[in-house]
């Protein structure tokens, strides 16, 4: 594997930084970092909370960002109106709602998207996604849940 260099002093290996031996202080700023995955699918048909969660440790990352790719499969003629909601540390912060219109027998809808949200979140805590129902119809779907720190 080849070296890139990021600066006179900076010669990174891939190696180095997939062994978790590069300092943060090290890595350019804007740098995305996996910090965990969850890539399980996760599906229901009634509001859960938490859906998926992972607890942040203290740390000096600029932001905390976490996504998700998100779905409704619903059919028949019942609404499906399922809200998706990012929360930091007990503070919900972003919501992405999915509606599948139901007006006939024969309707039928998959719906998905992706939510993401960062802020800092230095003193560490808890990060989640969880769901409501204006109308519970259709099965929903958390396909991931991504953490990652930025430096």
């Amino acid at each position: 594997m080849t070296n890139k260099t990021l600066g006179a002093t900076n010669s990174i290996t891939a190696e180095a930084i997939t062994g978790g031996k590069i300092a943060a202080a090290r890595l350019p700023a804007g740098t995305i970092i996996l910090i965990n995955t969850d890539e399980t699918d996760t599906n229901g048909t009634t509001a859960t909370n938490p859906i998926k969660s992972y607890v942040v440790a203290a740390n000096s990352y600029s932001n905390i960002l976490v996504e998700a790719e998100i779905g409704l499969v619903q059919s028949g003629n019942n609404d499906g109106n399922w809200n998706f909601i990012i929360d930091y540390a007990g503070t919900a912060k972003e919501t992405i709602p999915i509606r599948g219109k139901g007006n006939n027998a024969g309707d039928s809808h998959s719906l998905s998207g992706s939510i993401k949200y960062s802020e800092a979140l230095t003193g560490g805590g808890t990060v989640k996604i969880y769901n409501t129902a204006t109308t519970a119809n259709g099965t929903w779907h958390v396909r991931s849940f991504r953490v990652y720190g930025i430096i």
